[in-house]
């Protein structure tokens, strides 16, 4: 065979795998029949992600939103979304079928962190979680816990009020020091004293959320992901 055609027919076998992949989703949704909302146009593999280019997503999903309705159906890679862009959407989704949409979606990245929403910020809805919600409204939440901490909590907003005074007429990174205010609130509660390494733990944080960002390949490849994870987490 003709080196020529042989490079030629290797080329075509990315497409190929492309065009496999959108007909196996394609079945997949009318097998299963679902109702989905209305929604844009998809590519294999990276779903409906090249309506968001830009670096303002939300208001590409803003303008999709005035053709398709206040409820469409989008894929962010092979991950299903549905949006909803109005008061009423919304609150179907958040109070009337609140328990059907109550455990949100990990990223790859999530999941490592958190061993796989272990906490009660990232745990998934069901047995595990009103045990962690009865724990903290029981031991942190209650009305004599949080007035024994609030002396805790004037003197680090007493902190804060001074760092903001101190910078005179120089421009103050509010974000950072209210993410230090709470930071600092919190560990002095728990602990009893502040705490000494708290820029480390900032700078892991900011880390962790630059890792973790809505359209990182991990959290839109869910086989991608799967495999990736399996790994890290070994």
């Amino acid at each position: 065979m003709d080196h020529g055609v042989y490079y030629y027919l290797l080329s075509l076998l990315p497409l190929l795998y492309y065009f496999l992949t959108f007909c196996k989703a394609s079945f997949r949704s009318c097998r299963h029949g679902l109702r989905l909302p209305p929604g844009p146009w998809q590519l294999p593999v990276i779903g409906s992600l090249h309506h968001l280019l830009g670096v303002l997503p939300h208001r590409a999903l803003r303008d999709l939103s005035l053709r398709y309705g206040p409820l469409m159906f989008l894929k962010f890679g092979e991950v299903p979304v549905v949006v909803a862009s109005t008061p009423d959407a919304a609150k179907e989704l958040m109070k009337t079928h609140d328990a059907v949409f109550a455990a949100r979606t990990l990223s790859l990245t999530k999941k490592i962190i958190t061993k796989n929403g272990s906490g009660i910020a990232w745990a998934p809805y069901g047995d595990h979680w009103p045990q962690l919600r009865k724990i903290c409204i029981m031991e942190l939440l209650s009305a004599k816990r949080v007035q024994s901490l609030s002396s805790k909590r004037e003197e680090e907003a007493t902190r804060l009020v001074e760092e903001i005074s101190s910078a005179g007429t120089r421009y103050v990174n509010l974000s950072n020091l209210l993410n230090i205010y709470v930071a600092d609130a919190t560990v002095h509660g728990i602990m009893g004293y502040r705490f000494k390494e708290r820029d480390t733990l900032m700078h892991y944080v900011y880390v962790d959320e630059g890792c973790s960002g809505p359209f990182r390949r991990g959290s839109t490849d869910s086989n991608n992901g799967t495999a990736v994870g399996s790994r890290l987490t070994a």
